[in-house]
C-alpha cells in the first residue's frame, strides 16, 4: 500500500530491511503495489505467495487465491474493536492467520509498523508455512 493515501506505512523502508535481513533465506521477499497490475496478474502474484505480508487494505482479500497451508500476516492499526475481516477470509481459504499492530495510525492514515513485531510474525508465518508443507526449518 505504499502508493495508497490511507493504512500506508510510514516506515516501510525500515520494515523492508528489516524482513530482508530478518527471515530465513529460502523467504524470497517480492513487493507488491496492485494499482501498477492488472487484477489477473493480481490475483497470479496472490497464488504464488506462500505468505502475505500487509497493511489492512481491500487487497488483502485477495488471499482468497492463495494456496491452501499459506499464511496472512496483517498489519492492523490500534483501536478499541479490530477490523478482523482479513481473518475470516484467510481463515476460510485454509491460511494461517497472524496479526500485528502498528505503532501509530489509522484507517484513514499512514501507520507506523512495530517493525520487530511484525518480523517475528513473518517468521511464525514461515515456520507454519514450511510445517505445513513438510520442510525443516531453516536456521537464521
Amino acid at each position: 500500500r505504499r502508493d495508497a493515501k490511507s493504512r500506508f506505512l510510514k516506515n516501510h523502508p525500515e520494515l523492508m530491511r528489516a524482513l530482508h535481513t530478518g527471515l530465513p533465506k529460502p523467504f524470497e521477499i517480492k513487493e507488491f503495489v496492485g494499482s501498477t497490475m492488472p487484477f489477473a496478474a493480481q490475483i497470479k502474484a496472490f497464488a504464488w505467495a506462500d505468505v502475505v505480508i500487509a497493511p489492512h487494505g481491500a487487497a488483502l482479500g485477495l488471499c482468497v487465491y492463495m494456496r491452501p497451508g499459506g499464511a496472512v500476516v496483517e498489519i492492523g492499526y490500534p483501536k478499541r474493536e479490530l477490523p478482523l475481516i482479513f481473518m475470516a477470509t484467510a481463515l476460510s481459504a485454509q491460511l494461517e492467520y497472524f496479526m500485528t499492530i502498528s505503532k501509530l495510525g489509522g484507517h484513514e492514515s499512514g501507520m507506523v509498523a512495530d517493525v520487530d513485531d511484525t518480523v517475528r510474525m513473518a517468521k511464525e508465518a514461515w515456520t507454519a508455512v514450511a510445517k505445513r508443507a513438510g520442510f525443516k526449518k531453516s536456521s537464521s
